[in-house]
């Protein structure tokens, strides 16, 4: 899941310039590394959950299985952000 959701954020940010010629990358770089800090918060925090609950249903892990695919869709949209700057 984290794999297809930070494929398809990578996928529109690299194909964003083609479709919008307004498309803005010059946000401050604390932005990006704030939410790089943010995405791997998450994405940890969803793995340790997901270790020290393994007991627990179906729906729990899934939520927190979304959880990390966000995180990592915010990860990837940032890295590629900071590579285009």
């Amino acid at each position: 899941m984290s794999v297809t959701i930070s494929y398809f954020a990578a996928y529109i940010q690299l194909t964003a310039n083609k479709s919008v010629n307004s498309c803005s990358y010059l946000d401050p770089l604390i932005i990006d590394i704030v939410a790089l800090i943010a995405g791997f918060f998450l994405i940890c925090e969803s793995l340790v959950d997901i270790f020290f609950h393994k007991q627990s249903p179906v729906v729990k892990q899934l939520v927190r299985c979304v959880r990390m695919a966000f995180g990592s869709a915010i990860v990837t949209i940032h890295i590629l952000q900071f590579i285009h700057k």
